[in-house]
């Protein structure tokens, strides 16, 4: 997990490494760390799916998404946005349910999602549930 300075350039970027295996992350930790110095995950990821042979769709399952800079708001809408940067596809999962967002250049190749009661509900066309291909 690769994360610029939360200050500085509040991005994730998912995987570390382009083509790398897909990534989970927990909200309620300070799990985005820059160098010695452990930071919470911003609301906003960049999901590199990769290019050419190597290419390959990427899953990012957020845990305890309704978790805002370390404080539960169990009864408050989070919001966050998700952008694709690759020539596959894009997933994003909260556990229960997985939503699939477009490859760069096909259109749609972002979404926001908003996050409630610990579950997401994004603005892409495409979900369903988490367990299985898809």
């Amino acid at each position: 997990l690769d994360v610029m300075d939360f200050f500085a350039a509040p991005l994730a970027l998912l995987p570390a490494a382009p083509h790398a295996a897909d990534a989970t992350i927990d909200m309620a930790t300070t799990a985005c760390n820059s160098g010695s110095n452990s930071k919470y995950c911003p609301q906003c990821f960049r999901l590199d799916t990769g290019s050419g042979s190597e290419a390959r769709d990427v899953t990012l399952t957020v845990s305890n998404c309704n978790t805002f800079q370390g404080a539960s708001l169990t009864n408050y809408i989070v919001a966050y946005e998700f952008f694709v940067t690759g020539s596959n596809k894009g997933k994003i999962s909260d556990g229960t349910n997985k939503y699939t967002i477009a490859p760069r250049g096909n259109g749609q190749s972002f979404t926001f999602c908003y996050c409630y009661g610990g579950e997401f509900s994004c603005d892409t066309g495409t979900v369903g549930p988490h367990a299985g291909p898809q």
